[in-house]
């Protein structure tokens, strides 16, 4: 047994741990689903297309015939109950990238190199906004981040405190930036965490399959299907989620534990 398979063996008699899911107390978190990183004729799209075309059709057919249709089952499930929704963006709010850590500034140098205009959205313009398949509802709140993670450039924190949250859902781009570093960043303060792993991608299967692994460490990786309720083994359907209806805090059985990646 390679190195590399023990660290997954390790990781798998983790998941031995049952998880629970209360709706009160449970937020899901959906990453970056902006138009201009997942539709067409958006800076980001524009750049991966002219660079990398092979790489953009692939990114954009997952996040269109997988992720999106996942989210809205997420969707489903969560407003069905009242359990809280957040959206997150990115976005420079000062208009012009200043505002911007330098990695993201290299993004919008590449944007101006080969597309002629930065890749990083100014907050409120229409290609910041969240694609209109998964759009937010009146009472569901946008945070704007100026970093790969979420918790230190916004005050998510003192939100889900507010809303006394002890879970965290994750969902969205890029598997790889966004999702994982707000995923580690809500570990180190102390929330459980979910990573929804047909409900998030990045641009390639590789770069989405590896941290899903790695954040193992930092909490639950499990399908949308387990996370909704609709999830069976040989013992018949199981509904995962209170939100559907029963109340209190329900176990989510390790036998549903699942690595998907596309």
């Amino acid at each position: 047994m390679s190195a590399h398979e023990k660290w997954i063996e390790f990781f798998s008699a983790k998941e031995a741990n049952a998880i629970e899911l209360a709706p009160e107390r449970s937020v899901l978190l959906i990453i970056d689903m902006q138009r201009y990183f997942v539709e067409l004729g958006n800076s980001f799209t524009d750049v991966l297309e002219k660079l990398v075309p092979t790489v953009y059709a692939g990114y954009l057919d997952r996040v269109h015939n997988h992720v999106i249709p996942k989210i809205q089952q997420l969707l489903a499930a969560f407003r069905k109950t009242g359990a809280p929704v957040m959206y997150i963006t990115v976005g420079t709010e000062s208009g012009d990238g200043q505002d911007l850590p330098c990695w993201l500034s290299a993004l919008d140098t590449l944007g101006m190199e080969t597309i002629g205009k930065p890749v990083c959205s100014p907050v409120n313009a229409p290609h910041w906004n969240i694609t209109d398949a998964i759009v937010s509802q009146k009472d569901e709140i946008i945070s704007n981040k100026r970093s790969a993670g979420t918790f230190v450039t916004t005050n998510l924190q003192q939100e889900l405190q507010c809303q006394n949250i002890g879970h965290v859902v994750l969902c969205g781009v890029t598997t790889d930036i966004c999702l994982s570093t707000t995923t580690r960043e809500a570990a180190d303060r102390g929330y459980k965490t979910v990573v929804v792993s047909d409900a998030c991608t990045t641009l390639s299967e590789e770069l989405h399959a590896v941290p899903l692994e790695t954040l193992k460490v930092y909490g639950e990786v499990r399908t949308t299907e387990v996370v909704t309720g609709h999830a069976a083994d040989e013992t018949g359907c199981v509904e995962i989620l209170p939100f559907l209806g029963r109340g209190g805090a329900l176990v989510v059985p390790s036998s549903f534990y699942s690595n998907t990646s596309f």
